[in-house]
């Protein structure tokens, strides 16, 4: 702020002349300029609410119906008013220094006492007391001018504001309505209302939640509830309702046992008008006592559910089977069955549910009228309740009692385990293999000196695995526990030849399981063709499962053989690709079994369509074998066309190898008995000796890159063979023969070792497979032998044997009513 400094007139009539002192000026000017400063502050927030008032009105008048807007603009021009307003900083006062020191540079040529070194709570002198009087009546004049310009500014506002204000008057007044309803609605908060089952039996009315202080409502075991919400007391998002359970009574923590997550729904306001507000609500029964949470209003909870319980079975499942892993299917899962109930029982079953299929299965079923308990162990085989190789299973025990009029069912708490078929266990090995994999791989490629632990728990668990799959011989589970057995030997130091062998070795496994899993998927193709034909057969009332579901089975199984099919079509070259892929690629067996269940839909042609659907059958059974006979063939000449180039590329690896043989065994000729012969000597034909050790070295890193691909423990062994060769060239170069010597006839040796396991890998074919023979209808996950699928569409008996069964019962000695009797029945049966 300012100091404004006037002189006064000093004439003597014009001025009147007071005693005063330079600080009571000080605090009169101050006041002077605080008063000013708080009357601006009240002009500025009269202004901002008659801006926001005429925004508001003028709004009103161009949207009327849209009140949101109108209260939006309003509000936003009064905020962004006073807003603005903040900017303007407190007014500054006046101290006695820089008065004094002001006014004495203004009027210090008028009055010639000193101001600045006076006493500010002394008496001024009659010339600066005047000079202060006028100082003051000069302040105010200022500050009454600047007040009445700043209030000049509402004149023009306030008539705009009580033109527009007349017509905006109703839209205003009901938007001020709107507000308080949303205010009166807020009041509520969340209501509980029991709409049935009310232990009392009268109905109950709406009923406040309040986290301070809990409701307790009893209930029965029929019952419905309602929870209400209001939006806008949530602390944002969707309502979500909790209901909780302790374990316990006296447990503190309550687990979450169910949630709701409410819907929104609109109710009338609260003055009963037509406009709404939003609202959340959600239904549910209560089947136990719980508590009731609703997070978004708070972390209390708002009431206490309590359910007067119908006399329920009590059943309780359990199993002695080891926890945690993998169960067999094919293997009977022990459980034991605890039931306790107050009425009699009835029956006690089991509910098994696997990938959204629920499946029933009769425990027991009670015929004494007086049994209320039930204790038993029951074997249940999960492999009929399941489709998949890999499926999450969940098993609960159901108890029906007698209890009039209507039977009470108890449910145990259900059992969660996976369960894997034989195909899955086996699948499930070959990728534990696969995991090893890495390991050794990262072995070789960091030289380390052992393996990982983990390697070895890999392989640790893929020999038990393959114990329990049927599609491991005993020649397979041997080669696993093998495996196992290595990689337990190089966790405790690594060697490279060992390490190189189980890699291969490993390596030849999982290709020739990949290749035997591959043809053996493709034949169970016929199993299924086998099963369908036999359904075909059958009446449709007879048959054990629907049409549908099994041409749906064989569909997903053809989408899974059709990929594999793109792989392995892919892995050929293209002019060595079967020709029938092409065709292939159309998927006409999806056609063909789509066509057969399209058939099985049509009504009043039973006959013509079965007939239809079994020559179609027919029809896509030997074109699959076709196909995949086409497709092996293919396989099998690639191969063999790739096994005779690496056999040609080991035989010109192996001369190769021996030619680098022969030079280095020239080197260690030319170093042979370096510690008996002259230094002179050897140092003269080091550099002739040098440069043939050079020379081999480039060629044996260049032959090490080729084998490789061809043989990985030959690779290793010139890897190692050509380190030797260049601590030979270091140790020439410092003059130490001796230990050069040592240096190349190693880098001989191993040369030689890498050229016998050359020949190993050259006289190592590899192998096709073995197939395995199983038998049967159940082509899921399971193989057939061969490939050859009879589909017997009329059955017939040789009629000489007819023949000789009737004759032997015409030359019988029976009477005549047993012989006629004996003789239809058998012509019967034989038909």
């Amino acid at each position: 702020m300012q100091i404004k400094t006037h002189q006064p007139d000093v004439t003597c009539g014009k001025t009147k002349f007071m005693t005063t002192s330079l600080q009571s000026t000080v605090d009169r000017l101050n006041r002077i300029i605080s008063a000013a400063a708080n009357t601006t502050s009240c002009l500025h927030g009269l202004r901002v609410v008659i801006l926001g008032l005429l925004a508001t009105a003028t709004w009103s008048l161009v949207q009327p119906e849209d009140l949101a807007w109108q209260l939006g603009l309003g509000a936003t021009t009064i905020l962004l008013g006073a807003l603005l307003g903040r900017r303007k900083r407190s007014p500054h006062h006046i101290n006695p220094s820089d008065l004094a020191l002001a006014l004495e540079m203004e009027h210090g040529g008028d009055v010639t006492e000193s101001l600045t070194s006076a006493d500010p709570q002394a008496d001024l002198s009659q010339g600066w007391s005047a000079v202060a009087q006028g100082h003051i009546q000069a302040q105010k004049d200022f500050e009454r001018g600047r007040v009445l310009g700043f209030a000049s500014t509402l004149v023009l506002p306030s008539l705009l504001c009580a033109a527009a204000f007349p017509s905006a008057a109703p839209s205003l007044k009901h938007a001020f309505n709107e507000v308080s309803k949303a205010v009166a609605q807020l009041s509520r908060g969340a209501t509980l209302e029991v709409i049935q089952g009310g232990s009392d039996g009268a109905q109950a009315k709406p009923m406040g939640l309040n986290g301070k202080r809990p409701l307790e409502v009893e209930l029965l075991a029929q019952n419905l509830i309602a929870v209400r919400v209001n939006g806008a007391a949530t602390s944002g998002g969707v309502p979500v309702v909790e209901l909780r359970r302790r374990k316990n009574p006296g447990d503190q923590a309550a687990s979450i046992f169910q949630s709701f997550q409410m819907s929104p729904v609109t109710a009338d306001g609260p003055q009963g008008d037509e406009e709404s507000v939003r609202l959340y609500e959600i239904s549910f029964a209560v089947t136990e006592d719980v508590d009731l949470y609703i997070p978004q209003l708070g972390s209390e909870m708002l009431a206490r559910l309590k359910v007067h319980q119908l006399p329920l079975p009590k059943v309780s499942l359990s199993t002695t089977a080891p926890p945690g892993g993998v169960w067999p299917d094919d293997q009977p899962l022990p459980l034991h069955i605890e039931v306790h109930a107050e009425n009699s029982l009835q029956t006690v079953r089991l509910i098994i549910k696997s990938d959204q299929k629920v499946s029933k299965e009769l425990v027991a079923n009670v015929m004494a009228e007086n049994k209320s308990e039930l204790v038993t162990d029951y074997r249940l085989t999960l492999e009929a309740y399941v489709e998949n190789d890999l499926a999450d299973v969940e098993i609960t025990a159901e108890a029906v009692d007698r209890a009039v009029p209507t039977p009470l069912t108890g449910v145990s708490a259900p059992l969660h385990l996976t369960t894997a078929s034989a195909y899955g266990r086996y699948r499930q090995s070959l990728q534990t293999l696969r995991e090893v994999k890495p390991f050794l791989d990262t072995a070789i490629a960091d030289n380390v000196p052992r393996l990982p632990q983990a390697a070895s728990d890999l392989a640790v668990k893929a020999a038990e695995q393959s114990e329990t799959s049927p599609f491991f011989d005993g020649l397979d589970r041997m080669q696993i526990r093998n495996f196992a057995s290595q990689a337990a030997d190089l966790t405790a130091g690594v060697r490279d030849e060992a390490l190189h062998e189980l890699s291969q070795a490993l390596n030849d496994f999982l290709f020739e399981h990949e290749v035997l899993d591959d043809r053996e998927r493709d034949r169970d193709f016929f199993v299924a063709a086998r099963a369908l034909s036999r359904l075909l057969e059958q009446d449709q009332s007879r048959r054990p499962a629907p049409l549908s579901i099994v041409t749906q089975r064989m569909i997903n199984f053809l989408n899974v053989r059709h990929e594999r099919w793109t792989k392995r079509v892919a892995r050929l070259k293209a002019d060595a690709r079967p020709a029938g892929w092409t065709q292939v690629q159309r998927r006409p067996f999806h056609e063909q079994i789509e066509r057969i269940a399209a058939l099985g839909v049509e009504k009043g042609k039973a006959a013509a369509s079965q007939e239809a659907q079994l020559t179609t059958l027919a029809k896509a059974v030997v074109h699959y074998r076709a196909w995949i006979s086409e497709l092996e063939a293919a396989e099998d000449k690639a191969r063999e066309e790739e096994d005779q180039q690496r056999q040609q590329g080991l035989a010109s690896a192996r001369d190769t190898l021996k030619e680098l043989q022969k030079r280095q065994g020239e080197i260690s000729a030319e170093l042979d008995r370096s510690d008996q012969r002259p230094k002179d000597q050897l140092a003269g034909q080091w550099p002739t000796t040098k440069l043939k050790q050079n020379s081999n070295i480039k060629d044996t890193r260049h032959l090490e890159g080729q084998m490789r691909s061809l043989s990985q423990n030959a690779a290793a062994r010139i890897q190692a063979a050509a380190k030797a060769m260049e601590a030979t060239v270091e140790s020439g170069n410092s003059e130490d023969y001796v230990t050069a010597e040592s240096a190349a006839d190693l880098a001989g040796r191993l040369l030689r070792q890498a050229d016998s396991a050359a020949q190993q890998s050259q006289q190592k074919r590899r192998s096709r497979g073995r197939r395995r023979r199983v038998t049967g209808d159940n082509y899921y996950g399971q193989s057939v032998v061969g490939g050859d699928v009879e589909i017997k569409r009329e059955y017939q008996v040789d009629r000489r044997y007819r023949e000789d069964i009737l004759d032997e019962v015409q030359s019988s000695s029976y009477d005549e009513e047993n012989r006629t009797l004996l003789e239809t029945y058998l012509r019967r049966v034989i038909r």
